[in-house]
């Protein structure tokens, strides 16, 4: 059974380069992703196996079934709404969900395995109970359940980013044991054919199933249906039965007519970088929850339901390497990334929850309170949690609700790593009793919300030190960053009785609610080594802070008090948004710059002293008008968002640009350029932001998900000025390509793309052994530069010269029904022509990719095109004829079945409809296909192969038609039998043969058992002979398949026992050493040689003397014995006459024993 359901992917990508005053952007259609089946390693409870993202909710797979879960659209819509708006959650605010299962009915307990295993894995660090947390659980795009029924599997899958799922029925398996049922629903009924699953949510829709059973490897569809087979029990009906011999497939298809939304949305937060290049994004995800122990209706509140999504990307944005999902049982919410030079990631956040996964040496394990800030590390892998904290006191901690002046701004703060791995965190509190360490530079809280600035160790296992920053009444920090000594600058919103130092710019509050400010404090957190205001005599918030390598200090912020750039430098056309630069002792201004306000989310001071800035208008439209746009701008109309790069000392804009659809945003927190002013920053974003081609994902959700792009600006530096064009190559292999460095550059490094082929010389020439498409990466490097580095890219296309495969098409135009003109259109399909030209076969010629003509004379017509590749010199050519008047006329192929014994591989030559002008064949094989009308194909292993042949003429009526044939290539069977003869027992004239089978593929199986009886199609025979012979049992097997036939046969004789010799008794004998008559004993008479004791069952025979003392006994044991004529002493008796009693029984005697008595002589 398939059952389907959308998934929209919520993180998609996009890398974007301006490169030599070009912008590259690209717009992409949503791609349909295929769904991700995630192991259960005991991150979940412990009845699922998999679970699946659905559009809308979850399926969990299960051995006795499926789980299904899913919320109501419009909460869901609604909880978008308010997380947007900032409106609290309502007491209405909850979230009507529904779960329902489809239980499997008297099934085995099925062996389930993902298959079809993906490189990408997740990590759940969940709650505080570390048992618990589970690495690199796999992710498979494929399900399979084996054994779920006696010779029945299924497998669960995603096609057209639809659930589907497949019952596949092996031949001989009864579809009938198929049974299900659904728990939890609201009622299920039969409808038209369709299952209609009524829930809380919406109705769910099975639609009627489809089936097919493979005869080889082609579907031949039958008839199916649902059935009630008994009260609330369904299974499937066959109205005109199934061919017990192939295999079955029941596919139906489920369609949840009204659920829309994910409940798997990730809001965008914050971004970062690595070394390499990779990508991180950190969100809010929402989950809906975990398994649903219990089915049918229920509710969830939005709130308590928010956790950490962080997803590492490869360098381009086209694979994903990990996703990690990190948080407690409340809500947890990311707020600034970074990386430290092991590519350990480090996460601050805020958390509600008091289950927080922490570390065993973290200073903290505990909640202290209301929203704590916390802190984490993964692993390089993003497998581990190596280090995780709590930092609080028992008040709001790390949300900055009273001075959000922006969309996003409750979750503002930085962290940051300085060159010896320490960790420092710029944040705010409203807890009087938030942990400082001793010499803080201030200990004490000093308004209702102040300014952090905390220190700590690379594992978080203490306070480094922590103080308050703050005066009498709401203050925040926002951003912190390292000197080139080490000691940190810190900047945010200060308000009066905020501390500040003599001499600096601005030591005294300078007006209106708010004033930024900038800190300059000592890396041990004793010093307060300067301190000044930033702002106007109006609200001002101070949100970023960069130095460069001179140590200058940067600030970027907002201001509503007019502030005014300084002479020669950048003035945007609105105002709102500065940058200001001041000495790094903080006396002096150096300059300001004034752009349109936005709310900052990232910014950089490059090595060459360009000043990058980036940012968002909440859920409204940056306007054009407010904002420059550079000519080469990705988006000159106003957009969600606007970056843009100043020139040293802000002397002008060096690129601005809009960016994302007009409500893209973020959800709070930073995102970062890197060193060489590549952004990072990751969006909160509905559909309609540009990706890729290559993005990992390409669409967004139904509402706002996740959305991460990189730029980079290029703006200063040195310059790969690489003479590396694109090229393509039409010459056959190898390839060699010639390719030129920047001159006057004294380090080069080129990597040709073939996963091989790197070199450090200026010119390098290299050598391409294959075809393909090849991205060269050519870095130059000159330390003496601002940058260092850079980087070039070029694209060579290796080439073998094209084939054209050009199809004319004729149309619209009935051959078969002729009129007084003909229309007839014609395109060119094909791809890498130069030029076309057409021949229309009446003396008209066309240039061009497509044709009209008007045919009104009865003719033949020849129409030919043919089109020329001047980069390679090749030219192909196509024909097609076209019939006007002349009636029409149908294509009618055919091909006969073929079956081969041989062994492979085999060649086999088909034989196409010569009168046809186009062919094409499929083998079967899933080799390529051929368009010859008479192709050779060889076949490399045995197995059945459905043909298909398509004969194909443009002027016919039908345009084409189709033939199937199955080739089977097979191998003679082997045929063998085991016998076994069981002579017959003592006194019994019968003798039994088992015999059994032992060979494959037999059809059929005759054993002729040479006394008139025969088996027929019997592998196993047990067989009787009663009378004595000589028998030869044969076995005949055919193989009707690749009429092959072999005899076996085996003989044997039948020679029971059935009575004994005749008794004979020497009456004199001689023992006197002469070799002759030496004992006495006895005898079968007439049958020399021949001892009688086997044949005895008992036996005893004494001898005595004329005084009748006994001589000899020869006891009770029949075994062979013999009289040698002595006493029991071992001496010679006398000559003379002796007497004897003999009592023995025949094993087959009837009487008990025959006993006789006699005298014997010994004479020496």
């Amino acid at each position: 059974m398939n059952t389907s359901r959308i998934l929209v992917l919520f993180v998609f990508v996009l890398i974007l380069a301006k490169t030599n005053g070009q912008t590259h952007l690209h717009n992409h259609n949503a791609s349909i992703e295929q769904l991700k089946f995630i192991e259960n390693k005991g991150q979940w409870h412990e009845q699922p196996k998999f679970k699946s993202d659905l559009n809308g909710g979850q399926v969990w797979l299960e051995p006795g079934g499926f789980t299904y879960n899913f919320l109501k659209p419009e909460h869901v819509a609604r909880m978008h709404e308010e997380n947007h708006t900032g409106r609290p959650y309502s007491a209405t605010s909850t979230i009507d969900g529904h779960v329902f299962r489809m239980k499997f009915v008297q099934s085995n307990t099925p062996e389930i395995r993902g298959t079809k295993k993906q490189s990408v894995y997740h990590n759940y660090f969940m709650g505080n109970d570390r048992s618990a947390w589970v690495s690199k659980a796999a992710v498979f795009h494929e399900v399979m359940y084996t054994n779920l029924y006696e010779g029945i599997g299924l497998s669960a899958y995603s096609h057209a980013g639809h659930f589907k799922y497949d019952y596949h029925v092996s031949a001989g398996a009864d579809p009938g044991d198929i049974r299900f049922r659904y728990e939890g629903a609201i009622n299920v009924a039969l409808k038209k054919g369709n299952l209609v699953i009524a829930t809380s949510a919406g109705e769910v829709i099975e639609e009627a199933p489809y089936a097919y059973q493979l005869a080889g490897i082609r579907p031949i569809a039958v008839e199916c249906e649902y059935k009630e087979v008994e009260p609330g029990i369904y299974g499937f009906y066959f109205p005109n039965g199934i061919n017990p011999n192939y295999k079955l497939v029941i596919d139906p298809t489920v369609i949840a007519a009204t659920y829309s939304g994910s409940t798997t949305t990730v809001y965008g937060h914050t971004a970062t970088y690595d070394a390499a290049g990779n990508i991180y994004s950190g969100g809010a995800g929402f989950s809906g929850g975990g398994y649903p122990t219990t089915a049918g209706a229920y509710q969830i509140s939005p709130a308590g339901s928010r956790e950490y999504t962080i997803t590492k990307y490869n360098p381009d944005g086209s694979a994903q390497i990990y996703a990690t999902h990190l948080g407690g049982s409340s809500d947890d919410y990311p707020h600034s990334m970074v990386v430290n030079d092991s590519n350990e990631l480090y996460v601050l956040g805020s958390s509600a929850s008091t289950d927080f996964p922490t570390t065993v040496t973290a200073y903290s394990t505990a909640n202290s309170g209301s929203y704590d800030l916390v802190i984490s590390a993964l692993s390089s892998d993003g497998s581990s949690l190596i280090a995780s904290t709590y930092i609080g006191g028992s008040n709001l901690d790390g949300q900055n609700s009273p001075l959000s002046d922006n969309y996003g701004d409750t979750y503002k703060g930085e962290i940051y790593i300085d060159p010896n791995g320490s960790v420092y965190v710029a944040s705010m509190t409203t807890s009087a009793d938030f942990p400082t360490t001793p010499g803080a530079i201030q200990p004490a809280i000093g308004g209702s919300q102040d300014g952090l600035l905390i220190k700590l160790p690379a594992d978080l296992s203490a306070l480094s030190w922590s103080t308050f920053l703050g005066g009498s009444g709401e203050d925040a920090a926002y951003s912190v960053i390292c000197d080139s000594n080490d000691d940190v600058y810190v900047v945010g919103t200060g308000s009066t009785g905020y501390t500040t130092t003599a001499g600096t710019y601005a030591p005294a509050y300078l007006g209106g609610s708010q004033d930024g400010f900038v800190a300059h404090i000592s890396n041990d957190g004793s010093t307060l080594i300067a301190s000044s205001f930033v702002g106007t005599s109006g609200r001002d918030q101070a949100y970023f802070v960069q130095v460069d390598k001179f140590d200058q200090v940067f600030v970027n912020g907002q201001s509503d008090g007019g502030m005014t750039s300084s002479a020669g430098c950048y003035s945007g056309p609105s105002s709102g948004s500065f940058i200001q630069q001041f000495s790094s002792d903080l006396t002096s201004l150096n300059f300001t710059s004034i752009y349109g306000r936005m709310a900052p989310t990232a910014f950089l001071v490059d090595n060459c002293n360009n000043i990058y800035a980036a940012g968002h208008g909440g859920l409204s439209l940056l306007g054009s008008s407010s904002f420059d746009a550079s000519v080469s701008a990705f988006d000159t109309d106003g957009a969600g968002f606007y970056l843009m790069v100043l020139n040293p000392n802000a002397s002008s804009l060096n690129f601005g640009t809009f960016y994302g659809n007009n409500g893209a945003h973020v959800d709070g927190g930073t995102s970062r350029f890197d060193p060489q002013g590549v952004v990072y920053e990751n969006v909160c974003s509905s559909s309609g932001s540009p990706t890729m081609p290559w993005a990992w994902g390409t669409s967004a959700g139904a509402s706002y998900d996740s959305y991460v792009y990189k730029i980079d600006f290029e703006a200063s530096g040195v310059t790969a000025n690489a003479s590396v064009s694109d090229l393509i190559a039409c010459t056959g292999l190898p390839y060699d390509v010639d390719f030129t460095g920047s001159s006057g550059v004294p380090n080069h490094f080129w990597d040709f793309g073939d996963g091989t082929g790197t070199s450090t010389a200026v010119n390098p020439t290299y050598t391409y052994a294959d075809t393909g498409t090849y991205t060269i990466m050519y870095v130059v490097i000159d330390s003496t530069t601002c940058n260092v580095t850079d980087t070039a890219y070029a694209t060579i296309d290796v080439i073998l010269p094209a084939t054209f495969n050009a199809v004319i098409d004729v149309g619209p135009w009935d051959p078969c029904s002729p009129s007084d003109s003909l229309l007839v259109d014609l395109a060119f399909t094909g791809a890498g022509a130069d030029s076309i030209v057409w021949d229309m076969g009446d003396g008209t010629i066309y240039l061009g990719d497509s044709v009209n003509h008007w045919y009104t004379n009865d003719s033949t017509y020849i129409i030919t095109m043919t089109a020329y590749d001047n980069l390679c010199g090749n030219s192909g050519t196509v024909t097609d004829t076209v019939s006007y008047g002349t009636g029409g006329f149908d294509v009618d192929v055919s091909i006969e079945d073929f079956l081969s014994c041989t062994p492979a591989p085999f060649n086999v030559d088909f034989t196409g409809d010569s009168t046809l002008p186009e062919h094409y064949w499929d083998f079967g094989d899933g080799t390529p296909g051929s368009t010859l009308q008479d192709p050779t194909h060889t076949y490399l292993d045995t197995g059945t192969y459905d043909i298909i042949y398509v004969g194909i003429d443009s002027a016919s009526c039908n345009i084409a038609d189709t033939a199937y044939a199955t080739i089977s290539i097979t191998e003679a069977e082997q045929f063998d039998a085991e016998w076994e003869i069981i002579p017959p027992a003592p006194c019994e004239d019968t003798l039994f043969v088992d015999i059994s089978f032992s060979g494959t593929g037999a059809d059929s199986i005759y054993w002729d058992m040479d006394d008139g009886t025969a088996f027929i199609n019997d592998t196993s025979i047990q067989h009787t002979y009663y009378t004595a012979g000589t028998y030869t049992i044969s076995m005949t097997a055919w193989d009707f398949i690749c009429d092959n036939t072999e005899t076996i046969s085996q003989t044997f004789i039948h020679d029971p026992f059935l009575g004994y010799g005749s008794i004979g008794i020497p009456n004199v004998f001689s023992p006197n050493g002469d070799s002759d008559n030496e004992t006495f004993r006895v005898f079968y008479i007439g049958q020399p040689g021949v001892s009688p004791f086997p044949d005895m069952e008992k036996y005893k025979i004494q001898i005595y003397n004329r005084w009748g003392s006994m001589v000899f006994d020869s006891g009770d044991s029949p075994a062979d014995w013999a009289w040698d004529g002595t006493d029991p002493s071992g001496q010679d008796v006398v000559d003379g006459v002796y007497f004897y009693t003999l009592s023995y029984k025949y094993f087959c005697d009837e009487v008990e024993t025959t006993d006789i008595t006699g005298h014997i002589t010994v004479v020496r």
